[in-house]
């Protein structure tokens, strides 16, 4: 009887000792099942981060291969044309789908493009291409009453208003005793939560217009299309727009007049028809072969000449790449600002 008992108690033991064994053995499984899950997330998550490493890098990559493209382009033509601008330059470098509009890279494609519109009431339009910079007006040798006239046909502002504005323009840039009187912001600037000095000195890049008073995100990304801290100040009338025709003092006539003429027979720009103005002083004389012009009009015209305020050609062109993957939506751009006289890049802004 104490035999059995004995036994009884020996197998209760044996199955109580398999039973807590066979319970650990089943939470080791859990928690090794647990972290074998967590550490596979972990390993899916460091391929997802390194994935889009390389998916980024790669776009990167396609981005700049556009802009390096189109340089190559540019220079080319340049050659080609012998520096001249032509109606066929002018359709080449700022409406050519063939050349720009897609550009067939290992990983991806690259577009060279910008949006066209001639200013405010205008649709903006996409356009394959190159920008002139020197069609716009440069903010670091514009007269206030030029910054003035721009700012009211952009941003639609009043007079006192546009003139805070430009003189605000004008006073960043300007040097102690400069041409600026009875006005001084640097109290503003230093009053700032992150305050900073005024400038006082040339703008470097188009960027630097949002440290200026009155310039917001918005604000810039209306008005900076139209300004430039590129060439000598002199503008492109090939390429300007009607604002900043309208802004150099020929007034809205004069400047329809002057697009008009610039379109050609099909009355689009930048097409093979356009009319191309070779030299500045033969701007007028050249107008009045297809328009009426009156005295006064030509007498603004050859004081713009006057004031070296007009050019027939330019030498930076702004170039933005946008890059993307085969079969992805994932893209970036790449801009940057070409001297074709310098054969250097002057300015390079990478958007993620």
């Amino acid at each position: 009887m104490i035999n059995h008992q004995e036994n009884k108690m020996n197998n209760d033991t044996k199955y109580n000792k398999t039973g807590s064994i066979l319970i650990m053995v089943l939470w080791t499984l859990s928690f090794l099942s647990l972290l074998a899950a967590s550490l596979g997330v972990g390993v899916r998550q460091r391929i997802t981060l390194l994935d889009r490493l390389e998916s980024r890098d790669k776009l990167q990559l396609i981005a700049e291969s556009g802009i390096r493209k189109a340089i190559v382009i540019l220079n080319q033509d340049i050659e080609r044309s012998e520096a001249q601008f032509t109606s066929e330059v002018k359709a080449f470098r700022f409406n050519n789908e063939k050349e720009f509009a897609l550009m067939n890279l290992r990983d991806g494609t690259a577009e060279v493009s910008y949006e066209y519109s001639d200013g405010p009431g205008y649709l903006p339009m996409k356009r394959s291409g190159v920008v002139d910079e020197e069609s716009k007006i440069n903010v670091n040798t514009a007269t206030e009453i030029v910054l003035r006239s721009l700012i009211k046909t952009i941003l639609g502002l009043d007079d006192t208003r546009a003139h805070d504005l430009a003189q605000a323009l004008v006073d960043w840039r300007e040097s102690p005793g400069g041409e600026i009187k009875d006005f001084y912001s640097g109290s503003y600037y230093e009053n700032l939560e992150d305050p900073y000095p005024i400038k006082k000195a040339n703008f470097e890049i188009i960027d630097e217009l949002l440290l200026v008073k009155g310039i917001d995100m918005p604000t810039f990304k209306r008005l900076s299309p139209y300004l430039t801290v590129y060439g000598d100040g002199r503008v492109n009338i090939n390429t300007a727009s009607r604002p900043v025709l309208m802004a150099l003092g020929l007034g809205g006539e004069l400047a329809d007049k002057v697009l008009y003429v610039r379109a050609g027979k099909d009355g689009i720009e930048s097409t093979v028809d356009d009319h191309v103005f070779q030299k500045t002083y033969d701007i007028a004389s050249e107008l009045k072969g297809f328009v009426a012009l009156s005295d006064s009009e030509v007498a603004i015209i050859d004081r713009l000449n006057q004031q070296e305020k007009l050019n027939t050609n330019s030498l930076h062109y702004s170039i933005r790449a946008k890059g993307k993957l085969n079969n992805s939506a994932s893209s970036t751009i790449i801009t940057c600002v070409f001297n074709t006289q310098e054969s250097k890049v002057e300015y390079w802004k990478e958007d993620q």
